[in-house]
C-alpha cells in the first residue's frame, strides 16, 4: 500500500524508475514445456507483451497487513471481519445447515417427493457470514495475530487503506517494489527454490506463517512476502497490456506437435492480484504473474 501524504511507520519509500512489465511469449513457452494445460497458458499469456514503463516515487509496506492490524480497523469502523475469524460459529452453522437440508429431504421423501439438497460451499458460507457475523462470536484464530490477513475483498482492502491513510499500489508499483529495474523472475532472483524464500505449495504446508517468515526472499528494497504467502490486491483492473494479442504456442504431445492459441481471460470488472499463495506453486509466485479476482 502506498501513502497519500506523510509516510506512516512500517512503510518503505521508493524513488521509482524504469520497470519491466510482463513476459515474452518465448519465456512462457519455456515455462510450459510439454504442457497443454490451456487454463495455465491462458493466464500466462495474459502477461504479454513484455514492455518497459516508468514509475514515480511511492511508498509501500515492508510487510503484509497482519490480522492484528486489521482488527484495529474492524473495531474502529464496525466493518465485517474476515470469515476465517468465525471460528466455532462457522462449524456450528455448517452443521445446522446440513441438518436442516437432511430434514427437508426426509420430509419430501415421506410425502413421496424428492428434494434437491443445497450444498455447503463457498457461496453458501459467504452468504451466511454476510448475514450473520454480527450475531455470533468471532475473533482472530488463536496464535494468528501476526499472520497476514486473508479473506479480504477488494472493497475491504480499499477501505482499510483509506482508513490507514494509504492506497493500494498500481500493478507497476507492485512490480517495481518486487524487483526494481531488474528482470528477476522472483524478488530474490531467478532461482526456482522456495525453501527459506517463499510460502508456496513447494513448502508442503498451507498453514499460515507470520509475516516476514522468509527473510531470504525479500525484494531488493527489503520488502517481505512478495512471493507466496497471500495474494495481494492492486488497484488496477484486469485488462490486457497495450498491444496485447493472443499468441500461439507449440507443444509436444504423444510424439506430435500441437499448437495452442489461448483466448484471453481478461475482465475489467476484476482487479489484478499479485504474489501467489501457499496453495499454488512457484509458477504463480513469479513477479510477472498477473491474475484477476472479483472485487
Amino acid at each position: 500500500m502506498s501513502p497519500k501524504d506523510a509516510v506512516p511507520p512500517g512503510m518503505i519509500v521508493l524513488k521509482g524508475g524504469r520497470v519491466t512489465m510482463g513476459t515474452t511469449p518465448k519465456a512462457i513457452a519455456e515455462l510450459m514445456t510439454n504442457s497443454t494445460n490451456q487454463g495455465m497458458i491462458r493466464v500466462l499469456d495474459g502477461e504479454t507483451p513484455e514492455h518497459s514503463s516508468k514509475v514515480g516515487a511511492f511508498a509501500i509496506g515492508k510487510y503484509e497487513v497482519t490480522n492484528e492490524q486489521y482488527l484495529e480497523y474492524v473495531k474502529a469502523s464496525g466493518t465485517r471481519p474476515p470469515e476465517n475469524w468465525a471460528g466455532k460459529a462457522l462449524t456450528d452453522a455448517q452443521a445446522a445447515f446440513l441438518k436442516a437440508e437432511s430434514e427437508k429431504a426426509q420430509a419430501a421423501k415421506k410425502e413421496g417427493g424428492t428434494y434437491d439438497r443445497r450444498k455447503w460451499n463457498e457461496a453458501t458460507k459467504n452468504q451466511w457470514w454476510m448475514s450473520s457475523w454480527q450475531d455470533v462470536d468471532w475473533g482472530i484464530p488463536a496464535g494468528q495475530e501476526s499472520m497476514p490477513v486473508s479473506y479480504v475483498d477488494f472493497n475491504d482492502a480499499v477501505s482499510y487503506a483509506d482508513w490507514a491513510g494509504l492506497r493500494l499500489p498500481t500493478e507497476e508499483e507492485w512490480v517495481f517494489a518486487a524487483r526494481g529495474d531488474k528482470k528477476f523472475v522472483f524478488p530474490w532472483g531467478d532461482e526456482w527454490e522456495a525453501e527459506g524464500r517463499a510460502h508456496t505449495s513447494e513448502i508442503g504446508s498451507e498453514k499460515p506463517r507470520p509475516v516476514g517468515s522468509f527473510p531470504k526472499g525479500v525484494s531488493p528494497f527489503g520488502i517481505h512476502d512478495m512471493a507466496g504467502s497471500v495474494w495481494e490486491w492492486t488497484m488496477d483492473p484486469y485488462n490486457g497490456f497495450k498491444g496485447f494479442k493472443d499468441n500461439t504456442y507449440t507443444f509436444k504431445k504423444a510424439g506430435r506437435r500441437e499448437k495452442v492459441t489461448p483466448e484471453a481471460n481478461f475482465n475489467g470488472n476484476f482487479r489484478i492480484i499479485k504474489g501467489g499463495s501457499p496453495q499454488l506453486p512457484l509458477l504463480a509466485a513469479r513477479v510477472s504473474t498477473r491474475q484477476g479476482a472479483k472485487r
